[in-house]
């Protein structure tokens, strides 16, 4: 009996000794650093139930509430891990991070203009750490703030300009912003930066991959080729998307073959078998040079003058309203304009790269169809029209018969009805045009079958 009452004294005293050294604070940090632990071998559950414990010892455990913050995050419970950020920053009004941390529950539930004031005020209080720039910056691309982002990451490369990766998201932001030529700047730098620092992954492949979308939309396909071929050779069986759009890219250029065989390797590699999309056009490979476009077109003391019409079942039909487009004619031009003589037909067209064509002067013909560009220096240049115009005509339709006896002969009368239609036309006008001495003035007409007459040719 005795022994039995002083085993349970034992007992009793070791209790309250547990319950003593729990209440000290050291042992609030006993269970962080296991919810700490299981945090990192992932093991969420375990987690959550350390950092209570330790937060029911020392309530006001800023870290506590902002790891299991993070834990809630990770298990998309985003009211719980909110509602512990706040309460960390309610005890540390000072602490960037969970700000940043809140911000980013916010950025994953779609709520854009709160996640960014808690990124601004991360920036606030610590605005010499790049790191809040480049996370708004990625929030801000996202909700299509694109010319933002571009500050923001601008701001944390001048605080850290090695920070590599953030050249290339830079230059998606640049691109989305439709600033072309920033953009592949960006990626050029981000290239570099990647190749010289040996401890990047992926190196440079997402560099070359973005880029080589941008050369895509920009429909300079060869440059968008050579660039998707250096993400794949960095990484042949992980860049997988980089086959399908290299396919596609190849397919615009009409290498048909190099296009099924990226497109098979890109299901091999576990890509969703992709569903044949009909081209609207295919390009030119060469590469289209902006400075030998910019150059063409210095200011000089000649001019085009002309007169733009269609002759049709006798009539003449001047192209009134109709846009005339001055190209200078580079070596792209040039090659272009021979791949489509060779290559176009009725159900092939052969276009030049959305860049090229952005090198060009529009005018709007008069009511009479006429034209004049000025203030250009010598060379060949390539003027075009699309003359889109109605022709009327007549035509009589039967409208029936009746039969009857007429003086006891049977007789038929048919019945007409006269009635105009209008006919829609869309010509292509275009000729090359050569301006031999500074000062001179060239005088054409374009004319539908007609070539390159004297002025007045069209009537």
């Amino acid at each position: 009996m005795f022994q039995r009452s002083l085993l349970a004294a034992f007992f009793t005293a070791f209790a309250l000794l547990s319950v003593v050294a729990q209440s000290k604070p050291g042992a609030a940090e006993t269970h962080y650093d296991r919810g700490n632990d299981h945090l990192t071998a992932a093991r969420y559950d375990d987690a959550v139930v350390e950092y209570t414990r330790a937060i029911e010892l020392n309530p006001r455990y800023v870290d506590a509430y902002n790891n299991r913050g993070i834990v809630y995050k990770r298990t998309s419970r985003y009211e719980l891990a909110i509602a512990d950020f706040t309460k960390g920053i309610s005890l540390a009004p000072k602490d960037a991070d969970l700000y940043a941390n809140r911000a980013s529950i916010y950025w994953l539930q779609k709520d854009y203009l709160t996640a960014d004031v808690d990124y601004t005020r991360a920036i606030e209080l610590t605005p010499k750490d790049p790191k809040y720039y480049v996370r708004r910056g990625d929030m801000r691309g996202e909700a299509g703030q694109a010319v933002l982002a571009v500050a923001d990451y601008t701001a944390a490369i001048s605080l850290d300009p090695r920070q590599s990766g953030v050249y290339l998201n830079r230059g998606v932001a640049q691109y989305k912003a439709g600033r072309t030529l920033d953009a592949f700047a960006d990626y050029r730098r981000a290239i570099a930066a990647y190749t010289l620092d040996v401890n990047q992954s992926p190196k440079n492949l997402d560099a070359y991959f973005n880029r080589g979308i941008a050369y895509a939309n920009l429909e300079e396909y060869s440059m968008a080729i050579n660039d998707f071929t250096s993400a794949i050779n960095g990484d042949p069986k992980t860049m997988v998307n980089v086959y399908f759009e290299r396919a596609n890219a190849y397919e615009a250029v009409m290498d048909f073959e190099k296009a099924k065989t990226d497109r098979r390797t890109y299901t091999q590699l576990g890509g969703t078998k992709p569903t044949p999309q009909p081209r609207r056009g295919f390009y030119s490979t060469a590469s289209f040079n902006p400075d030998t476009a910019r150059a063409a077109f210095a200011r000089g003391n000649s001019a085009i003058e002309g007169i733009v019409c269609t002759k049709y079942k006798g009539g003449i039909f001047r192209a009134s309203g109709a846009r005339v487009s001055l190209f200078p004619v580079t070596p792209y031009l040039e090659t272009w304009y021979q791949l489509r003589e060779k290559k176009e037909g009725k159900n092939t067209g052969i276009f030049m790269s959305n860049e090229a064509v952005s090198y060009r002067i529009d005018l709007i013909a008069n009511g009479e169809g006429r034209f004049y560009f000025q203030d250009l220096k010598p060379g060949r240049y390539f003027v075009q029209v699309f003359h889109n115009f109605t022709s009327r005509h007549s035509g009589r339709a039967d409208r029936g018969s009746t039969t009857e006896m007429v003086n006891g002969v049977l007789t038929t009368t048919n019945y007409y009805e006269d009635y105009d239609y209008n006919v829609g036309h869309a010509n292509r006008i275009e000729k090359f045009v050569d301006i031999k001495a500074d000062g001179d003035s060239e005088k054409i007409t374009l004319m539908k079958g007609g070539g390159l007459l004297k002025i007045g040719g069209c009537g």
